[in-house]
């Protein structure tokens, strides 16, 4: 509704019914209207300009407020910096870093043995494209052992270069061992199948794979199982030179099956002892050492791996 103006009927009247009865006292009062109307606009700008920041009737509710933002940054200053909450922030860093460190080197390992297989198929490939299994066995009993010992030195050197911190090097030598182990038995090129070469690959993957999970999950300490796992190596390399002299056809399938068992153990075995190892270096902080640990639990595995697949190989073909 529009204001009242001064010529409007309803100002007025308004005038009129104020209107007093004298001069005098008209100026009298004017005076006074005036005098109490201008106090009334100074009063009320100045309650309006309270109004405008805030009522006092809300002033406790803001004391209130502020009390209690200050107490909540006094007891986040006092949680900040007491001892035990500072120890098991930090306990908690280094264990978040440990964890990081322990997935990284696990994830190298099975990369790593993943990687030497593919760089041994490659080998193979390679070898029977220039008979190189051939030429060992052109030289007879001497080449091969030869050749064993060239690949026994290679994995000796990447395992020891690779204990002394040397990473890098150390999975050089892995990668190239893998290779000249691709050379070495490149003659399952030409004696299998590729159907049965496959087969056998698949059921190793799928045998390995479990043995590699049972390692990761088992509750079980393996490490009182190592005296026994090496004396079974010792006796089947032992069973195996004799085999190589002897040439007995009888002793081929029970050698194969042993030695599959054997290396199915070893993946568990050697599985379990790489994650402790490289969860002990993880928790001091030791990248580097984790990492060495990954790379001679590649080996390992590379090597279970392999032993594997050949006398799979030679069950599956028999």
């Amino acid at each position: 509704m529009a204001k009242d103006s001064m010529f409007s009927p309803h100002f007025m009247q308004k005038s009129a019914t104020l209107r007093p009865a004298d001069s005098s006292s008209s100026r009298a009062d004017g005076s006074s209207a005036r005098w109490s109307a201008t106090e009334e606009r100074s009063s009320g700008f100045a309650w309006g300009s309270r109004r405008g920041t805030e009522s006092p009737t809300r002033w406790p509710a803001r004391t209130e407020q502020l009390n209690t933002s200050v107490s909540g940054f006094q007891e986040a200053t006092d949680e900040a910096t007491d001892p035990d909450h500072m120890q098991q922030s930090a306990m908690s860093r280094v264990s978040h870093r440990a964890e990081e460190i322990f997935v990284d080197a696990m994830s190298r390992m099975y990369g790593l043995v993943a990687l030497g297989i593919g760089v041994t198929g490659l080998g193979v490939w390679v070898g029977d494209t220039w008979k190189v299994s051939e030429i060992i066995s052109g030289f007879g009993i001497i080449g091969i052992l030869l050749a064993f010992a060239v690949l026994i030195g290679m994995v000796v050197a990447a395992a020891s270069v690779t204990a002394k911190g040397h990473v890098e090097l150390g999975t050089v030598l892995y990668l190239t061992f893998t290779a000249a182990e691709g050379l070495f038995i490149s003659y399952i090129g030409t004696v299998y199948s590729a159907g049965l070469i496959s087969l056998a690959f698949v059921l190793t993957a799928g045998l390995f794979g479990v043995m590699c999970l049972i390692g990761m999950t088992t509750k079980k300490d393996l490490s009182g199982w190592k005296p026994m796992l090496f004396a079974c190596l010792l006796f089947m390399i032992f069973i195996l030179i004799l085999d190589l002299f002897l040439q007995l056809d009888i002793l081929f399938t029970p050698i194969s099956v042993g030695i599959v068992l054997l290396f199915l153990v070893f993946t568990v075995y050697d599985t379990q002892q790489a994650k402790v190892w490289v969860w002990a270096a993880a928790e001091q902080g030791e990248e580097n050492a984790a990492a060495s640990v990954a790379v001679l639990g590649s080996i390992n595995l590379y090597i279970n791996f392999l032993s594997i697949f050949i006398h799979l190989l030679h069950l599956l073909d028999n």
